[in-house]
């Protein structure tokens, strides 16, 4: 299997879990303790959930060179603003 095909099914992981973390904050933690410290909670949340995911799966795609982690990175970045501007969120 391809580097891409790899590296885009880790980022569909990290969207799905984006979402659900979104859902968690609008029908959990924002009730519980209020917008204004739900948002950067649940950004750390995420950010912590990344890392995990990325330190998980990140050795199957096996590449070459470490460059192409960083390009790994960027292709990310351009599927999550692709996403962004497309869906307006």
């Amino acid at each position: 299997m391809g580097i891409v095909i790899k590296a885009t099914g880790i980022w569909v992981i990290i969207f799905a879990v984006a979402i659900f973390n979104g859902i968690v904050r609008e029908k959990i933690i924002i009730p519980a303790i209020g917008f204004n410290l739900a948002l950067p909670i649940s950004g750390l949340i995420l950010s912590v959930l990344v890392l995990l995911i990325v330190m998980i799966f990140i050795p199957y795609i096996r590449v070459k060179q470490a460059r192409h982690y960083f390009v790994i990175g960027l292709f990310w970045l351009s599927l999550t603003l692709v996403f962004e501007f497309i869906f307006g969120l």
